[in-house]
C-alpha cells in the first residue's frame, strides 16, 4: 500500500505544476505559416512526381530521333543509288533553281538603269 500511496502523491505533484504553467501567448498569424509551408513542401512533392517521367521520356525522345535519323540516311542512299542521281546531279539541280551559277553582273545592270 506504502508504494501505491507513493505513486499517488508523485502524480499529484506533476499534476499541481501542470497548473502552475502560465498561458502562453502565441502569433495568431503561426498557423497560416505552417499551413503555407506545408502547402509548398506539397507542391515541390507533386513537382518531383512528374520529373522521373521526363527523366525516362528524354532518351526515349532521343533515342527515337536517332533512329529516325538512322532511317533516314539509310533510306536516302538507298533510294539515291536505285535512282541513279548522284550528289553532284542534286548540287546542279539547286543551284539551277536558285540561280546560283548565272552570270550576271549586277553592276552592269545597275548602271544601265541610271
Amino acid at each position: 500500500m506504502d508504494k501505491d500511496q507513493r505513486i499517488k502523491e508523485e502524480v499529484e505533484k506533476t499534476i499541481s505544476l501542470l497548473d502552475k504553467v502560465e498561458e502562453i501567448n502565441t502569433n495568431p498569424f503561426l498557423f497560416t505559416r505552417i499551413k503555407a509551408e506545408l502547402d509548398s513542401k506539397k507542391d515541390k512533392s507533386e513537382k518531383n512526381s512528374f520529373e522521373w517521367v521526363f527523366k525516362f521520356l528524354r532518351p526515349a525522345i532521343i533515342a527515337a530521333l536517332l533512329l529516325f535519323n538512322v532511317y533516314s540516311v539509310i533510306s536516302f542512299y538507298q533510294s539515291s543509288n536505285s535512282n541513279g542521281v548522284t550528289r553532284e546531279q542534286y548540287l546542279e539541280s539547286i543551284s539551277s533553281e536558285y540561280e546560283m551559277d548565272s552570270s550576271i553582273d549586277y553592276l552592269s545592270t545597275n548602271e544601265e538603269k541610271d
